[in-house]
């Protein structure tokens, strides 16, 4: 399965190559940064940064917050472990990990197939670059108000990683703020009944997420 990560990288970064967007849309230096970054992230580097790795994502053409939609995927990906098809699960979250290495959602699936399969230190590996990715949010801010709000830079990484924290979405609402854009979510602490908000800033996935309605 180590050679499966291997081909990974290699797939997206020679994705990068044939796919490159014009100089006037993005800048080679950018799409280097992001292939250093997955680099760094897949050889568990000390050097590995998952904030930097999220944020070069956003500045490559792979980027497309509103037209890349893996939920339908994710879905089929859980019916297979449901259904303790674990080969296909996998399948699935590699699938959806090619499509986009940051997703929470595919790691997830990854880490939790590969332990099924008995398959552990693929397991370990997917467990490693999903804490990383969710440290990069959690270790940003409290969430608690629009000065210490989260990033994120997905509608699906924002809700995946209040699912992971154990929270239920009550209610979502959009506020701007200091030119910035925020979803504030209603959440609540099923362990407690606590119920409370969590500020995101939203404002790169708004400013970058449209550009595929200038294709």
């Amino acid at each position: 399965m180590r050679n499966i990560l291997a081909l990974l990288i290699l797939i997206i970064i020679s994705g990068c190559a044939s796919n490159s967007p014009t100089q006037d849309q993005k800048t080679p230096q950018t799409i280097s940064d992001y292939q250093l970054e997955l680099k760094n992230v897949i050889s568990k580097s000390p050097d590995a940064d998952f904030l930097k790795l999220r944020m070069a994502y956003t500045n490559t053409k792979m980027y497309a917050p509103y037209s890349l939609d893996t939920h339908s995927l994710q879905k089929k990906a859980f019916q297979k472990i449901n259904e303790k098809k674990f080969e296909e699960c996998l399948e699935i979250s590699n699938d959806i990990v090619k499509l986009n290495y940051t997703n929470l959602g595919g790691q997830y699936l990854s880490m939790v197939c590969n332990f099924k399969l008995e398959r552990n230190e693929d397991g370990k590996y997917h467990r490693y670059v999903l804490n990383g990715l969710i440290n990069s949010i959690a270790n940003n801010g409290d969430g608690r108000s629009v000065k210490t709000a989260y990033t994120t830079i997905s509608t699906g990484e924002l809700k995946t990683f209040i699912q992971m924290m154990g929270l239920e979405i009550k209610r979502q609402s959009l506020r701007n703020s200091n030119g910035k854009a925020f979803d504030v979510m209603a959440v609540k602490d099923p362990k407690t009944g606590e119920e409370f908000n969590l500020y995101f800033d939203i404002s790169i996935q708004m400013v970058k997420g449209f550009g595929f309605l200038d294709k």
